[in-house]
């Protein structure tokens, strides 16, 4: 077996750096370092995190071809060590305080970019999150989980801390799932647990209806957004003809990340929930008010749990912090409960936006694109019109009869509506569109809300 692929070992086994007596003094120094990790998805990457945390040493998760967002971690926050390329390199001592012990986990959010926003978590929420996802999810120390994601994003950390909490394996595969090559891998190392980002789904359905899947496979989970609706019945047949189970989740990683996962459903096909709150997490949809609504009724989403962040790390001095007193974490999202207590997730709250007089909801919008246009679609809204960015490489022209249904279905006249066609939409590594790079490319301005102009 490559190396690539091996088994992430116990903390005492770990690769040695070349420079095994900068990681000693790392240690040594414990919440007076600061390392900045830019991780990947091979074994030397992931054995790296995995040493930092076990031995206690505060660090901050950067993804690896990130070098902007790496620099600007080490300046904004202070850093003492950066990992990267396999070694360990001191860079200063720590100006600012000591990391507080609620603070040793730091990541960027999730769709960061240009100047990100970082997320402070206690290494104690993090490992009781993922022990509560092994738990939920029934993995055992005879899984096998895969890295198909960095743990430089909450997900791709979870995935790994899941399985380590249960005392499973994790092969460290750093091809392309698009590659023949992972699917190869993945077979050879008999994975059991596959985590896909949503943007994935297509790639994953082909590999089941052409029988790629591992024969050892036991479950098949989705995260990072929503997967495309049009897919989720396919997905399941396919997951269970292959014998496995599949398994929405919802999170966010200032929820420390996992807050729900759907339970298989496979002979009720109540497709679109991602299930009630794992062990440890309460949620609640409250209304404008913030009271909270009846089951049913649409609202915002918020989490209560143990595993909740921090807080927000925008200084080094922040990182000496304690956690600040969050009770009810507020998501940002909407959606309803049913009765049996499961979360259905509807869009984003920031979602809404007011373009020319009418109050329009992006997120239904580019729902309403996909179905109409049958391709990816993501809305956006500027001052005069939404602009719906379509991944095909087809010229939809403003008069053609699509347009018109779509206006039609979302409400809106059709002079409000702008069409643009991209063979690509941009995405972060962790698969979600990159809105702030789509908005540029599309010839809009991005603001810090979110707000297109």
């Amino acid at each position: 077996m490559t190396p690539s692929t091996n088994p992430v070992p116990a903390p005492a086994d770990l690769p040695q750096s070349r420079r095994e007596g900068e990681w000693r003094r790392a240690i040594e120094d414990g919440a007076r370092a600061l390392v900045v990790c830019r991780a990947g998805r091979s074994l030397d990457e992931v054995a790296a995190v995995l040493r930092l945390l076990d031995a206690g040493v505060p660090v901050v998760l950067v993804d690896r071809p990130n070098g902007q967002q790496s620099e600007h971690a080490v300046e904004t926050l202070d850093a003492t060590h950066v990992f990267e390329g396999g070694m360990l390199r001191r860079l200063r001592e720590r100006r600012a305080g000591s990391v507080h012990r609620d603070r040793m986990v730091t990541l960027p959010t999730s769709g960061s970019s240009g100047h990100p926003k970082y997320v402070s978590l206690s290494a104690e929420s993090v490992m009781g999150n993922a022990a509560s996802v092994a738990t939920t999810l029934g993995l055992a120390d005879d899984d096998v989980g895969v890295t198909t994601l960095s743990p430089a994003y909450s997900y791709g950390l979870s995935n790994v801390l899941a399985h380590a909490t249960a005392g499973g394996t994790m092969l460290c595969v750093d091809d392309s799932i698009a590659s023949e090559r992972f699917w190869e891998r993945i077979r050879d190392g008999a994975a059991t647990s596959l985590a896909f980002a949503a943007s994935s789904a297509p790639l994953v359905l082909t590999a089941l209806r052409r029988s790629m899947m591992p024969g050892t496979l036991r479950r098949i989970m989705f995260a990072g957004g929503g997967v495309d609706r049009r897919l989720v019945p396919d997905l399941y047949r396919e997951t269970s003809r292959s014998g496995a189970s599949l398994h929405l989740m919802y999170g966010q990683t200032e929820a420390g990340p996992r807050i729900a996962i759907s339970a298989p459903d496979t002979e009720r096909m109540e497709w679109g929930t991602v299930g009630a709150g794992i062990h440890g997490v309460r949620t609640r949809v409250v209304n404008s008010h913030g009271g909270e609504q009846r089951a049913g009724r649409e609202g915002g989403i918020q989490v209560a749990s143990p595993y909740v962040m921090a807080g927000y790390s925008r200084s080094a001095d922040d990182l000496s912090s304690p956690r600040e007193r969050i009770h009810w974490l507020d998501t940002g999202d909407r959606g309803r409960r049913d009765v049996t207590g499961r979360l259905w997730v509807s869009g984003r709250a920031d979602d809404e936006r007011k373009v020319s007089g009418y109050r329009t909801d992006l997120a239904s919008v580019g729902d309403e694109a996909e179905s109409v246009f049958g391709c990816t679609a993501t809305a956006l809204a500027g001052r005069h019109a939404v602009t719906v960015c379509l991944e095909t490489a087809d010229r939809i022209p403003p008069d053609h009869p699509q347009v018109a249904d779509l206006a039609r279905r979302v409400n809106l006249p059709i002079e409000l509506i702008r069409i643009i066609t991209m063979e690509e939409l941009p995405r972060g590594a962790g698969g979600k569109v990159d809105r702030v790079g789509l908005a540029e490319r599309a010839g809009l301005v991005a603001t810090e809300t979110g707000e297109e102009n």
